[in-house]
């Protein structure tokens, strides 16, 4: 059974059984009712209304009651007030505790099938689901998207291994290389490219392989 309340939470439960086969006398009837509650939560598209994501079912407590299929006939109707109690103790709506009550008694009276004294142990799981919305604007997507990186032309590569590094200046001295943070040491290992700031070569040259801009000044190498 699946049943939403409202926009944030439904509700799922399953049934099963196991029979004894025998009478129960009228004195001690083996009539019995096992509630268990789960909780998780899901992440879901309002646009397609697809689940994005979802967390596995957390056990929030379970209790065992008796129920008496002859209560469900003439006051007090005790077993509806331990499922109502054991439920609404969670904080679900009345509302909902009548609904998976009714399901219950339905559920039972099936299984005994007319014979009121036949012994049962009804297991209910209850999974509790938070409905989690989220608005996937495409325009929002593509707004905060990080642009597609593409590696700058193979000849400006290529040109940047065969040139020479025309030394450090001053202010260059004690800066560091903005794609490792490093220091800038040992020359035969720095390069400068054309918008003039200076990289460790092998470092700018894996980053060129990735993207055809500066990574400081964005500006970019030409072919």
């Amino acid at each position: 059974m699946s049943l939403t309340f409202g926009d944030s939470l439904s509700f799922q439960c399953s049934f099963r059984t196991n029979t004894t086969g025998n009478l129960a006398s009228h004195e001690q009837p083996m009539q019995f009712v096992e509630l268990r509650l789960g909780h998780s939560s899901h992440l879901i598209s309002r646009s397609s209304r697809q689940i994005l994501q979802q967390t596995p079912s957390t056990p929030m407590g379970d209790a065992l009651f008796p129920f008496i299929l002859r209560d469900l006939l003439d006051p007090p109707f005790l077993s509806k007030s331990h499922v109502l109690r054991f439920l609404s103790s969670f904080t679900i709506p009345i509302a909902v505790c009548n609904i998976i009550f009714a399901e219950i008694s339905s559920f039972a009276l099936h299984l005994a099938a007319g014979n009121v004294d036949l012994n049962f142990h009804i297991v209910v799981d209850v999974d509790a689901i938070e409905m989690i919305w989220v608005d996937l604007d495409p325009f929002l997507i593509e707004e905060y998207s990080p642009a597609a990186m593409n590696g700058a032309p193979a000849s400006a590569i290529e040109r940047l291994q065969r040139q020479k590094f025309d030394g450090l200046r001053e202010e260059e001295k004690e800066g560091d290389c903005s794609v490792c943070c490093e220091a800038l040491k040992g020359e035969e290992e720095v390069s400068r490219i054309p918008c003039g700031h200076v990289y460790h070569k092998c470092c700018i040259l894996k980053w060129l392989e990735m993207s055809n801009s500066c990574p400081l000044c964005r500006t970019q190498l030409e072919q």
